[in-house]
């Protein structure tokens, strides 16, 4: 599924400015696409993929633009600490056991965010991304508390509840297994 957001571009003394989303604008000299495509940069990053205008008058209360990004995924971890990546998170198998999800977004930005913040695996685990102290805990409460550790720390880095459309679920979601 693309995900999108619709923009507003207003031309105002020389320079067109697209209004407020998740507390970014931008501004440009250059053109009303320019605009758009420089807001669109912001929210999805490397998710972003292009912009259409929709219509308006940008001297008359501005003219719509629909940014897009590439298509949504979640990530998710397994007990194990082994965080994987798709359109949705497996549902619990009949044990009840199954993946937690971890964050939602655009699909370059998710797997570049989450990459970032997880642990590259090693031996067996090379080329997989791991929750940090997941792997090592010793017992299963342990595991439980490694993953809430480090999903509120991911929650809280820089103080952004989102980075160019990922977003990292409630702690209520992670804390119910």
């Amino acid at each position: 599924m693309e995900a999108f957001i619709d923009i507003k571009v207003r031309q105002t003394t020389g320079t067109y400015q697209t209004n407020t989303v998740r507390g970014l604008r931008a501004s440009n000299s250059t053109g009303q696409r320019a605009t758009a495509e420089c807001l669109g940069a912001k929210l999805f990053g490397p998710s972003f993929e292009r912009v259409e205008l929709l219509g308006g008058n940008s001297t008359e209360g501005g003219e719509v633009w629909r940014v897009h990004s590439d298509a949504i995924e979640e990530a998710w971890c397994w007990q194990s600490g082994l965080i994987e990546f798709g359109l949705a998170t497996p549902s619990p198998g009949a044990n009840g056991g199954g993946a937690i999800r971890i964050a939602r977004g655009p699909a370059k930005a998710l797997r570049q965010i989450v990459g970032v913040l997880a642990r590259e695996g090693q031996g067996k685990s090379t080329g997989k991304y791991l929750v940090p102290g997941v792997p090592e805990a010793d017992t299963a409460e342990e595991r439980i508390e490694a993953l809430i550790k480090w999903h509120r720390w991911c929650c809280e880095r820089n103080g952004k509840p989102h980075a160019h459309g990922v977003v990292f679920g409630r702690d209520s979601e992670v804390a119910h297994v």
